[in-house]
């Protein structure tokens, strides 16, 4: 995908005979936003085995450079191949500075560390010289510390302090384009997002772009609404931490997926009485996953309860996105907030409450700092 020196099997030397790493990187650079580089490089050696019996060219010599199968015969082949790897990334790091380098589960296993740390070594120490901060994402325990930890279409179970990310993609059934892409509502893109979040966790949405680069319609309008949200609600999400709780609600968690966490990415029907915590500075954010039933409007927030061994008392409360006065009263079952007969978006509302509620002497400290989208 870029201008390689180190191999003519390249985007640079290749159709199309572009730096498309480079062109993303410039373009991602000129919208203000982080630019990273995904290198599945390590799966290469053993991913392709051919059905037997399809005639294919992995038996030519002439392109052994590039499928590494012949080679696998060879002495000394694999490790041959891992300094390739490295060299790779050492490419990608020196020429294009990437602000995130992510691996996938390829280079997990712990034979694996001493050309990972190599690479890590490398991005860190460059970094130092470019005077910006730089981080690897990976999955599983690829790396003890050091890196931002990747569930791919999950998230945490409960707050996690250790930096984490949710990948996932706006298709259901791809990540990248195709006829029968099937679309994500925005709802529930943004309830993932707010529940990231509230359990430490950063978002990371993948979009499936066209073959030109254009953004089909029904993607740009999903990424539309998640921004209106963001505008009203974003006070809550971007540099927040997760509270000494992530939430409260009837509406269960489904189980944890293994190293992935929750993987359940369907619609979920939340009531009223689902809620979910950030916290920045002295002020706590509550979201509410549904809008409670009229004519009351009356929204119960139970962790809230004035309590002997509980939170602090609210001074004030607030509803992002209305210009009216909430109205609220706190006592021994919880803080009970009556909220305006008209929504302020579909998706989910955000209160805000000062000052910040603790309990006992936890402190909170930064978070991992919002959503990545």
């Amino acid at each position: 995908m870029w201008d390689s020196d180190l191999t003519k099997w390249c985007a640079g030397k290749m159709v199309p005979k572009r730096d498309l790493i480079g062109d993303m990187a410039k373009a991602a650079r000129r919208g203000g936003i982080k630019f990273g580089v995904s290198n599945h490089g390590m799966e290469h050696y053993g991913f392709i085995r051919a059905p037997q019996g399809m005639k294919t060219d992995l038996d030519d010599a002439a392109n052994d450079d590039f499928y590494w199968v012949l080679q696998r015969q060879q002495p000394g082949s694999y490790e041959r191949f891992l300094a390739d790897w490295v060299a790779r990334n050492f490419e990608l790091i020196d020429k294009y500075q990437p602000d995130l380098l992510w691996f996938d589960n390829g280079i997990n296993g712990r034979n694996l560390d001493p050309v990972k740390m190599k690479v890590a070594a490398h991005l860190y120490n460059r970094a130092l010289t470019w005077g910006k901060e730089v981080s690897l994402v990976t999955k599983a325990q690829a790396y003890l510390a050091g890196s931002i930890l990747d569930l791919e279409r999950g998230r945490s179970v409960d707050i996690n302090r250790q930096c984490w990310q949710c990948e996932t993609s706006m298709g259901h059934n791809s990540w990248g384009y195709t006829d029968d892409l099937v679309l994500r509502n925005p709802g529930e893109m943004i309830r993932e997002m707010i529940d990231c979040a509230s359990k430490d966790g950063n978002y990371l949405l993948n979009i499936a772009p066209q073959k030109d680069g254009t953004i089909p319609a029904d993607q740009a309008l999903r990424l539309r609404e998640m921004g209106q949200w963001l505008k009203q609600n974003g006070e809550g999400i971007y540099d927040t931490a997760a509270w000494s709780q992530y939430g409260e609600g009837p509406t269960p968690q489904s189980q944890a997926n293994g190293n992935r966490g929750i993987t359940d990415a369907r619609l979920k029907v939340y009531t009223a009485q689902d809620f979910r915590f950030t916290v920045k500075g002295d002020t706590l954010y509550v979201f509410g996953f549904a809008w409670p039933e009229y004519p009351r409007n009356l929204a119960t927030i139970k962790s809230l309860a004035l309590k002997d061994a509980g939170p602090g008392k609210v001074a004030a409360v607030t509803l992002l996105g209305s210009a009216q006065k909430t109205t609220f009263q706190q006592d021994a079952n919880g803080l009970h907030v009556t909220l305006p007969s008209w929504k302020t978006n579909e998706y989910a509302y955000t209160l805000k409450i000062e000052p910040r509620v603790t309990y006992g002497k936890f402190a909170i400290t930064a978070g991992s700092g919002g959503p990545v989208i």
